[in-house]
Order: C-alpha cells, then sequence, then structure tokens
C-alpha cells in the first residue's frame, strides 16, 4: 500500500513539469491571429484583416517590381518569408519562380526572382502573429503577381 501511495505522490508531483506552454522561437504556419502587413484600407476586405495584409503585401511588391517592354502578361511565383516578433520579415525565399510561357529567358527569370525579393527587403509589419498572448514567428506563403 506505501508502495502505491508513493508511486501514486511522485507521479502527482510531477504534473506541473508536463504543462504547455507557447514556445516562442518555434515557427508557426497558422497563429491566433495572424500578422498583419498594414492597416487595412480596402473596403471589400474590411473584418477580414489577414487577408487584407497579404493583399496589400503583394500589390506593395507587384508595383515595386517594373519589367522593361513588358507585354502586359501576367504569372505567378510562389513566395515563402518569415515574420519575425517585432514585425520584420526575413528569409524570403522563391519557392518556385515564375513562369513566363513559350519564353525560355533565364536572363527574365532571374531580374524577375531579384525584383521580387528586394521588393521585401525593406517591408516589415505592422504587428507580428500572437498565439497564447505571446508575439511567435509566423511563415508565409503565397503566390506573388508579376507582369512581364
Amino acid at each position: 500500500m506505501k508502495k502505491n501511495l508513493l508511486i501514486l505522490s511522485i507521479a502527482f508531483l510531477s504534473l506541473p513539469i508536463f504543462v504547455y506552454s507557447v514556445d516562442t522561437d518555434m515557427l508557426y504556419r497558422r497563429a491566433e491571429t495572424m500578422p498583419l502587413f498594414k492597416t487595412c484600407d480596402i473596403e471589400r476586405l474590411q473584418g477580414s484583416d489577414y487577408q487584407c495584409s497579404l493583399q496589400q503585401l503583394t500589390d506593395q511588391v507587384y508595383n515595386s517590381i517594373q519589367v522593361e517592354n513588358s507585354s502586359g502578361k501576367m504569372t505567378k511565383a510562389l513566395v515563402s518569408l518569415i515574420v519575425e516578433k517585432d514585425g520584420s520579415i526575413t528569409n524570403v525565399t522563391i519557392e518556385r519562380e515564375a513562369v513566363f510561357g513559350n519564353l525560355n529567358d533565364p536572363a527574365l527569370t532571374a531580374y524577375v526572382n531579384a525584383a521580387i525579393l528586394n521588393g521585401f527587403k525593406e517591408l516589415s509589419f505592422k504587428s507580428s502573429g500572437i498565439h497564447e498572448g505571446e508575439n511567435v514567428r509566423v511563415k508565409l506563403q503565397f503566390s506573388q503577381p508579376v507582369g512581364y
């Protein structure tokens, strides 16, 4: 009986060791509150702050890319980035390069990739992701439109 009571006591006293806590250095794909790029100024997206933030981010980067002799065609590149706890952007990578139809133009691809990466260099988010009351790192991935 004493042996069972001792085992039960040890098990009960060790419970606080296993309490769940938020690891703020962990990288989240979804947080309770997703990062916000800017205050939403797109009327049709009012109330959808995260969707509005992604739209504003893609618009800003899209407008910073200038391709000479543009044909008016569109393509997209798959971009990923990390929004840090302070709202800064790190680890911007192009997961899938833009495809230019029948063009096999490595110079254009390299130029557009560099323009996309440069478009993110000085940007930061208004707020970071928040999970269980703590600022957390969030990885975002989205399609970046490109005109060529």
